[in-house]
């Protein structure tokens, strides 16, 4: 038959089933019970790992971690700014047991409350007819009841002017649909003293008994009524409540459970935790820094496209998006994964190494990755736009090319000098007539300072990073020359203060440096080669001033080359010269030179090997260098024609964004602006000659041209 569950267990609504009895009176507490889904996968746990592994977590060590109402469970000091708080967690993996597991919480019930609100008295009792519910097998769903009494005040004046407690004794009843009544299934007497509306529940325990729905529930109330304003014992039938339990223990969802005191809470109060997030694929042989989450790669690491066995937590973004793009976790389903062989992988290693490296950052002394990525993604979105947000984080570009999708990242070629080689070079000799074209951006596009707004893990709210260029050696002046004009950057998964600094630094370099465009047409040997964000050399004989391109006219040896004309090209040793060539695989090699002979250039050491007749070399030394520029995009016409976009690149861009006291060393790229020496081989002769029938005196000047020079002052 239907029994009264334990009297001293909380109900699913949190309220206490016993009375509690504080200086002779009656308090009723109210417990709120709620679960919040941390996320779909299994995840690391809480930032701050816990020290046990029963079912009700450490609270007082993870409580850091956990905010209501953006405040922490449990200060800096380790003292509990909340009492009554117990904490209940599942990490998502495929084993966990079920909440329900756990008698004090009954996290798996689905409850409805159905109203009532009507007195009980001795004369009328009050009774409501339940329906119940039914799965697709026919079988009763509904396995416990709970009856809430309410007694609006339970106390009696004696003639003295003493308030005393008093009693009232109530019994609960259910019939059956077929007409059986099971009597007293509940019968209490409620005694103490309550100057204010006193709530009491009672849990009835249906399971097993296959009991004939609908059920009638009746409330008898056994106490005689008060006929006098002395006594006040009224009972109220406050509502009853149907519950349906399950043992689910959702697997692979990660999910955490809060039990508290009402007292504490005139509402349910806003709910955040701090936890590491859900567990990735990683490298093969790498750790990861238990503090941060980067990828601990060991000195001289080779990777091999291969995975540990085991997922960990990782906050490198690069890992993270592999791993959304290969499990069902970013796409929706087995249907949205994408091949893992449809990914270069290694563009995502090279990537992720640069995120992890660690630096010191000059604004806030901190060291930390250079990017991490904390984020909860819990809104559907376009995967392209989701793409390219995650790549945001490490400043990459995503792009298909040769059947497969690449991570391209603006970092520099030579992460150990912290600059950018030329992968690729390009001269007057192989582009269109037309040459190089170059646009610039209007002065209303230059931005002076900027505000990135990024979360802040301490205060668990959204906080503001300002910089401007007065702040940065090498953009000093700007502000002066453009004002003072801000911009407001809104940062994707970054809850790092010097993060965030280190992002408004590179959009300022960025936006006042690296605003020039260059476009050009090329042949089919430059356009299969060539590929997005690759940087490019250019030796733009006009902009320069001279020539100091062309290409290869014959090839003697690893070591000698000899080029196309000599006549019309400053073919120069010297200000420590540098000899670059395309080789026959499609990168480009530079050596020092070390003497020129008409038009055989010999090195000081040996290419790779030898380079191919008719290929591309130009020259660059500390007076003239080549124009650096980050390829944006290529467009194939006609078959044999590409068109190709680039962004001006400026390799000193990186330093100056982790170190504001860096100077600025921009690159000498042309001699147009240099002062001109004097015309030399001068002369003057005087002759006579007639002008208007007269004989007038004049004298000649003549002298060599210089080179570059339209106008002389004589």
């Amino acid at each position: 038959m239907p029994r009264l569950v334990d009297d001293e267990l909380f109900g699913r609504d949190g309220r206490i089933l016993d009375p509690d009895l504080v200086e002779g009176g009656l308090r009723s507490k109210s417990f709120a019970t709620v679960v919040d889904l941390l996320g779909y996968g299994e995840i690391s746990g809480f930032r701050s790992p816990s020290n046990t592994s029963s079912d009700v977590e450490d609270t007082l060590n993870i409580g850091r971690d956990i905010f209501l109402d953006n405040t922490p469970l449990v200060n800096a000091n380790g003292d509990a700014n909340f009492q009554n708080v117990d904490v209940f967690f599942r990490n998502g993996s495929a084993d966990q047991t079920p909440l329900g597991s756990i008698d004090s919480f009954g996290a798996d019930r689905i409850e409805n409350t159905i109203p009532v609100g009507v007195p009980v008295t001795k004369s009328t009792s009050v009774a409501r007819s339940i329906t119940g519910v039914q799965d697709s097998d026919g079988n009763e769903l509904i396995k416990m009841l709970r009856v809430t009494l309410q007694i609006p005040a339970l106390q009696n004046f004696e003639s003295d002017g003493d308030i005393t407690g008093t009693e009232v004794k109530i019994s609960i009843n259910i019939t059956e649909n077929d007409g059986t009544v099971h009597n007293t299934v509940v019968e209490n007497s409620i005694s103490g003293k309550a100057t204010s509306p006193y709530l009491k529940d009672y849990e009835i325990d249906l399971e097993g008994d296959n009991l004939q729905f609908p059920l009638t529930v009746t409330v008898i109330r056994n106490t005689d009524d008060s006929t006098s304003s002395r006594l006040q014992n009224a009972t109220n039938l406050l509502s009853i409540t149907t519950i349906i339990t399950e043992s689910q223990a959702y697997a692979g969802f990660a999910y955490v459970g809060l039990r508290f005191n009402a007292q504490e809470f005139q509402s349910y109060p806003r709910r955040m935790y701090r936890v590491k997030g859900t567990k990735i694929s990683i490298p093969h042989d790498t750790e990861i820094d238990l503090e941060n989450g980067r990828v601990i790669y060991p000195a001289d690491y080779t990777f091999n496209g291969t995975f540990k066995t085991d997922k960990e937590w990782c906050s490198d973004p690069a890992w993270i998006l592999y791993d959304l793009l290969t499990t069902d976790k970013g796409f929706g389903g087995t249907d949205g994964v994408i091949d893992a062989d449809t990914l270069d992988v290694f563009s995502f290693y090279s990537a992720s190494a640069y995120n992890s490296e660690l630096i010191t950052d000059p604004i806030t002394g901190t060291t930390e990755p250079r990017f991490s990525c904390n984020v909860i993604l819990n809104k559907k979105n376009d995967a392209f736009t989701l793409i390219n947000d995650l790549c945001s984080v490490m400043r990459a570009m995503p792009f298909y090319s040769v059947g497969s999708l690449t991570v391209s990242q603006d970092r520099p070629t030579n992460t150990s000098t912290n600059t950018s080689d030329p992968q690729y070079i390009f001269t007057n000799a192989n582009v269109s007539e037309q040459g190089f074209t170059y646009t610039g951006v209007g002065q209303k596009t230059k931005f002076t300072e900027v505000e990135v707004s990024y979360f802040d893990n301490d205060t668990q709210s959204l906080n503001f990073e300002y910089v401007s260029a007065d702040e940065i050696t090498a953009l000093s002046g700007y502000t002066t020359k453009f004002g003072k004009i801000r911009k407001t950057l809104k940062s994707f998964a970054c809850t790092s203060r010097g993060q965030a600094n280190r992002l408004a630094r590179w959009f300022l370099y960025t936006n006042l440096k690296e605003s020039e465009l260059c476009s050009f047409k090329t042949t089919l040997e430059a356009g299969v080669i060539v590929r997005p964000s690759m940087i490019i050399g250019i030796a733009d004989s006009l902009r320069a001033g001279v020539r100091r391109g062309g290409r290869i006219k014959s090839v003697t040896n690893t070591t000698t080359i000899v080029v196309d004309d000599a006549n019309n090209t400053d073919l120069t040793a010297e200000n420590s010269a540098t000899l670059s060539v395309i080789m026959p695989d499609g990168t480009t090699e530079s050596r020092s030179i070390s003497s020129i002979s008409g038009t055989t250039i010999t090195v000081s050491s040996a290419f790779s090997t030898a380079p191919n007749t008719n290929s591309i070399y130009a020259i660059e030394n500390s007076t003239v260098a080549f124009q650096t520029y980050r390829v944006l995009g290529i467009e194939e016409t006609n078959h044999c024609e590409y068109n190709i976009s680039a962004i001006i690149h400026d390799t000193n861009k990186y330093a100056q964004v982790e170190d504001t006291t860096v100077a600025a060393n921009p690159r000498p790229i042309t001699t147009l602006l240099d002062e001109k020496p004097s015309p030399s081989n001068a002369s003057a002769t005087e002759q006579i000659v007639v002008l208007n029938n007269r004989a007038v005196s004049k004298i000649f000047v003549s002298w060599e041209p210089v080179q570059g020079v339209k106008e002389y002052l004589l």
